[in-house]
């Protein structure tokens, strides 16, 4: 008689242990309705959107306009170069504050701060030229602080306050980064067709200042925040979430090598005009924006650390082709082809979707796995502050590296080194993998199906 009440009981625990809605049990506040949630998913994510454009539709003109007021290649560099290095200190340090701060209130300030410093930066070009490198270098940094802000305080906010996957929500905001750089420089090059140089600062401050105030009424009245015991600074004694991180600084170092010297590449191999190049990158760019929802639903269903092996297995073959390497001279006679550049470079991009989107996932995964709280603010802060360090230091190394070698010998061979440095990273990842494996120490919680 008790029989098909006891099955029926099984079968509510098993279907709870395997919740796919919501990960590791994750209580959702139920306060937001489906409809809010959405909204408040739009707003974050077009509050990371207008952030981004800031920071990429300066690659075009703003080394036109440093070398007028007397500016040389390193100088230009450093500006560049201080925006990361403050997204590296930054994100990882908010993270931990975030047991004691709350993650709306950060996300507020780190908007209106980032508008601030767009506005600032366009108005720094009226500054004395020997004024001009020290303000900029300044605003950079706070233009990269207020990022990283906006980038943890969004994904955290997203991961406790909703009910979309980890995988997914990191697929949006990769999407969100995609169409970033993809918009970014021609919406720079419409504002300053329109107004001129500062018209663009001005118009893009103005619109995160009004993503900014969409924020005050929108995040603050629907998350609500509850403090939790646990620190998360230990953390960073997980290895798997070093390893992670690190994984995280190479493949922006990868990225941002690629980007810094190929534009230079195409122009001097192939002779290739700037529209065209501009059209190559907004190609490239969609590449990756569409190539995430795929690579979501797949860590969705499990597929975690097979994506990042062949990902980087593939990257390997593709940075040497994609010159091609010097060290491929006995097939192609130092011969260079354009439309393998192109295939190759489009191919990495794909790939590039397969390394970054699962780590996150992974990271959590781990976190639960050592103690952590599996529904955490502290948690998700840590990780996406962790993670995203490593992201803003590879972007700051990458295109010094990248300038470095191409100086001293060719881009090619910049290539070559990006070679070595995915076959460094896929050897760090198996090894860790196969450690793991002969330890038997679990990567993820027991109700979480994933692959291994």
């Amino acid at each position: 008689m008790l029989e098909p009440e006891e099955q029926e009981f099984k079968s509510l625990l098993e279907e709870e242990d395997t919740d796919t809605k919501r990960p590791f049990g994750k209580r959702t506040d139920h306060s937001l309705t489906k409809c809010r949630e959405y909204l408040l998913l739009g707003v974050l994510l077009f509050s990371q959107f207008v952030a981004l454009c800031t920071d990429t539709f300066l690659f075009p003109f703003f080394p036109q306009e440093a070398k007028s007021k007397g500016l040389s290649h390193v100088e230009i560099g450093t500006i560049f170069s201080s925006f990361e290095f403050a997204r590296f200190v930054t994100a990882p340090v908010l993270g931990y504050l975030f047991h004691w701060i709350s993650p709306s209130r950060a996300c507020i300030a780190g908007t209106a701060l980032s508008a601030v410093s767009c506005v600032s930066f366009g108005a720094a070009t009226y500054a004395p030229n020997q004024m001009f490198l020290p303000l900029c270098i300044t605003i950079r940094v706070l233009a990269g602080s207020a990022t990283a802000s906006l980038t943890v305080s969004v994904m955290t906010i997203l991961l406790k306050h909703t009910t979309f996957q980890t995988s997914t929500i990191v697929g949006f905001v990769e999407m969100i980064q995609g169409g970033g750089y993809a918009a970014g420089p021609a919406l720079g090059a419409a504002l300053q067709q329109i107004g001129g140089y500062s018209c663009m600062f001005w118009t893009l401050g103005v619109l995160i200042g009004v993503s900014c105030l969409l924020q005050i009424f929108i995040v603050s009245a629907n998350v609500s925040e509850k403090k939790q015991s646990n620190s998360s600074i230990a953390m960073i004694k997980i290895p798997g979430v070093l390893v992670l991180t690190f994984h995280c600084f190479i493949l922006s170092v990868l990225a941002s090598s690629r980007s810094a010297g190929l534009s230079n590449f195409l122009s001097v191999s192939f002779g290739t005009e700037p529209r065209t190049i501009g059209l190559l990158f907004g190609f490239w760019s969609t590449l990756y924006l569409i190539g995430c929802p795929p690579m979501a639903k797949l860590v969705n269903k499990g597929f975690i650390y097979t994506p990042m092996v062949i990902g980087c297995l593939l990257c390997v073959f593709m940075d040497l082709l994609m010159g091609p390497s010097p060290l491929l001279n006995f097939i192609f006679q130092g011969k260079r082809y354009f439309d393998l550049t192109v295939v190759m470079r489009s191919l990495s991009l794909l790939s590039q979707v397969a390394i970054y989107v699962p780590p996150f996932q992974a990271a959590i995964n781990l976190a639960v796995v050592n103690g952590h709280e599996k529904d955490s603010i502290q948690t998700y802060g840590m990780v996406t502050g962790l993670l995203n360090g490593g992201l803003g230091l590879g972007a700051m190394v990458g295109p010094i590296m990248s300038g470095a070698v191409t100086d001293a010998a060719d881009f090619t061979w910049t290539l070559t080194v990006l070679s070595f440095l995915d076959m460094l990273i896929l050897s760090v990842l198996v090894v860790y993998l196969i450690w793991m494996k002969i330890t038997k120490q679990p990567l993820k919680p027991e109700t979480v199906k994933q692959d291994t």
